[in-house]
């Protein structure tokens, strides 16, 4: 079976984590366990997933001339990932993400885009003269790069991938024809102005994402409780593999990334959202986003204990 060769565009970061408790209320100060810094942002991060789980990877990102940016670039390539469209902006700073950790293992993070939303239209020309077999790509840069991008992809024949996230207004209407949108409950929440509280909800907001988008799957990410598949021809959920909750920021970039390799490489959807399943069970057991992307071995060990 041939490797997936994935184009990822999308926003590149500087991550900053901050450990503590529990948030502070308003008002309220809290000391924090732990400061770190880590490299972040939902593009690089599934770039950097895919190319650990196999996948033949370029990434087309926008970074600042500074210190961020250089440090960022290093470690994209160090990844073994194409930087030949990883563009460098005089202006403005590299992106940063505050990543408030709760010791429950959940997060909340606060993003400053800098040259991430300098990713403009007229860089793309050049990105889709190379042939790739799909794009997977995010809501962290500008819209109209990311219309612009979708269209390019499907004219030339690639599958596209579309992480509904962070969550905000998104014109859906204005896609192409999509292979698969895959928010979470929250970006689901915000695309359709439904509170998805039961699986009934839940099928009625991708009934509504699909009505919307045109796309062929939607792939709901639903945290603890697996993720649901809504297409013309199912509505069903795929439960989670059983993992210690450490950190889990990151995880639904390791989902969406491996979702992305393994419907390239067999066009069979339940397959690969089990291993984006198994994907985001590794991912939640180390503290970290990028550190706790998995490689395709540890992706592989969880599949294998499947009761197949």
């Amino acid at each position: 079976m041939k490797n997936a060769n994935i184009l990822v565009v999308g926003s590149i970061n500087a991550d900053m984590v901050i450990s503590l408790p529990a948030v502070p209320q308003g008002g309220e100060s809290t000391l924090a366990r732990s400061l770190h810094r880590e490299n972040g942002g939902k593009g690089a991060n599934q770039a950097v997933a895919a190319a650990r789980m196999g996948a033949a990877t370029a990434f087309c990102a926008m970074i600042g001339r500074d210190e961020s940016g250089s440090r960022l670039k290093q470690s994209i390539e160090n990844e073994g990932i194409d930087t030949r469209f990883l563009f460098t902006h005089a202006n403005e700073p590299t992106g940063l993400a505050v990543i408030l950790l709760e010791d429950n293992g959940q997060n909340r993070i606060i993003v400053y885009s800098g040259a991430n939303m300098e990713l403009r239209v007229k860089k793309l020309k050049p990105v889709f003269e190379k042939k790739f077999d799909v794009l997977l790509i995010q809501l962290e840069i500008p819209t109209e790069t990311i219309l612009s991008a979708c269209s390019s992809a499907v004219e030339k024949g690639m599958k596209v991938v579309l992480d509904a996230g962070p969550a905000r207004p998104f014109p859906l209407e204005s896609l192409p024809k999509i292979d698969i949108l895959s928010p979470n409950r929250s970006e689901a929440e915000m695309l359709t102005g439904m509170l998805i509280e039961s699986f009934e909800d839940a099928e009625q907001a991708c009934r509504l994402l699909q009505e919307r988008s045109g796309a062929q799957h939607i792939v709901l990410k639903m945290d603890k409780d697996g993720a649901l598949l809504y297409n013309q021809h199912t509505c069903k959920i795929f439960p989670p593999f059983p993992a210690k909750i450490v950190d889990s920021t990151g995880a639904g970039d390791a989902f969406t990334a491996a979702l992305t390799k393994w419907y390239t490489e067999t066009e069979d959807i339940d397959l690969a959202i089990t291993a984006a399943n198994a994907a985001g069970s590794v991912a939640i057991g180390t503290l970290g986003a990028q550190p706790s992307l998995p490689t395709l071995e540890q992706v592989e060990k969880v599949l294998s204990g499947m009761n197949m």
